[in-house]
């Protein structure tokens, strides 16, 4: 069987947020308890898992890079270097968007004044920087990060 690229990026972005049973099916996961640990690979956007805050301020810490050099030197002085996290309750809630340079260095946003709940947010970046299969460029954005309560 074959899969485009695409659709195998998609699945291994996915892997560390849901889990998949011994017959390939994915699971739901309820919501993970804080500290949350996360790494990440993504091209356009992804979707973290469900965490539970019971504090009022949560801090989501994150160090990321361009995967390639070539896009790393593309958009390292430009105003598209950059990937944004934004916060959500599970209701939908937006709490806002905190912006990231992927430099390798970490960096983390604040979020205060938050109800207890679960929480997920998206990652996410300007669709110029995104991958071009035609080309051969590759506009992945790797890392990890730790979402914390205070």
């Amino acid at each position: 069987m074959e899969y485009n690229r695409k659709y195998r990026r998609y699945i291994y972005i996915f892997l560390d947020i849901v889990a998949i049973s011994s017959d390939d099916e994915f699971l739901s996961i309820n919501s993970y308890s804080l500290p949350y640990q996360f790494t990440f690979d993504f091209d356009s956007n992804l979707k973290s898992q469900t965490f539970n805050v019971t504090s009022s301020t949560v801090r989501i810490y994150a160090q990321g890079e361009w995967e390639d050099p070539d896009a790393e030197a593309e958009w390292l002085n430009t105003e598209y270097n950059y990937f944004d996290i934004t916060l959500y309750s599970n209701s939908g809630t937006n709490y806002g968007t905190v912006r990231y340079t992927p430099n390798g260095i970490l960096q983390y946003g604040q979020w205060t004044n938050l109800p207890s709940g679960d929480y997920y947010f998206y990652m996410s970046k300007h669709r110029i920087t995104w991958s071009n299969p035609n080309t051969g460029y590759n506009g992945d954005i790797v890392g990890s990060g730790e979402v914390r309560q205070y």
